[in-house]
């Protein structure tokens, strides 16, 4: 089950659930083009991320600005959900899809074997301490140009990530979904095989086309 069966890295970029994001005065419509069960999917997503981030104190900066981001992609998400509910209030409606929760048990598995840090230097990329965080040079699609001066914020404990020139934040799935712009199940899938919990081909470091 594809969360985001997208093809165009570019559109894909838009859509809140790989933690890309865009400027909140298109996210709604974005929200709009999207298949039911896409919207669905990033309810699910933002709730349970939203849960994680009230118990993570480590860094009150990147929580605060992770927790605002996500906050307003799950109310956009949700909007557009009751829209769509409004429309289809009708008998001959067909069954609203099911969402992904299945995929999060496995989510948080890869979560605890592979923080942030490991998952830089895997890439060979070493984090520099800068008081209470962690912080790396943003090569994330959206950044603004060269990041000069690394602005890509890990928190003490290594969970979650922000960069304030992007204005994007989340967790190390969303943060390989930006990086690579694979859809959800994909980079969940890439992330196990470098865990070390299940066999896969193609490991994420190294070249991509």
């Amino acid at each position: 089950m594809s969360a985001l069966p997208l093809h165009d890295r570019q559109q894909l970029r838009a859509y809140s659930l790989t933690g890309r994001g865009v400027p909140q005065s298109q996210s709604v419509n974005l929200y709009r083009a999207a298949p039911t069960a896409d919207v669905l999917a990033a309810i699910e997503y933002w709730s349970w991320w939203l849960a994680e981030l009230s118990t993570d104190s480590t860094d009150p900066d990147i929580q605060a600005s992770s927790l605002a981001f996500a906050q307003f992609h799950l109310s956009e998400a949700v909007s557009e959900l009751e829209r769509r509910k409004r429309l289809r209030a009708q008998p001959t409606a067909p069954p609203w899809p099911k969402g992904w929760r299945s995929a999060l048990p496995d989510a948080q598995r890869v979560k605890d074997h592979l923080d942030l840090l490991a998952y830089y230097r895997l890439l060979g990329i070493v984090p520099e301490r800068a008081g209470p965080h962690w912080i790396v040079p943003c090569d994330l699609p959206s950044h603004p140009g060269p990041d000069m001066h690394p602005s890509l914020r890990i928190t003490g404990n290594g969970r979650g990530w922000y960069c304030f020139p992007c204005a994007l934040g989340g967790d190390l799935l969303t943060l390989h979904c930006a990086r690579t712009g694979l859809p959800f199940r994909d980079a969940l899938a890439e992330l196990a095989a470098e865990a070390g919990l299940i066999q896969h081909q193609e490991r994420f470091h190294g070249d991509r086309d």
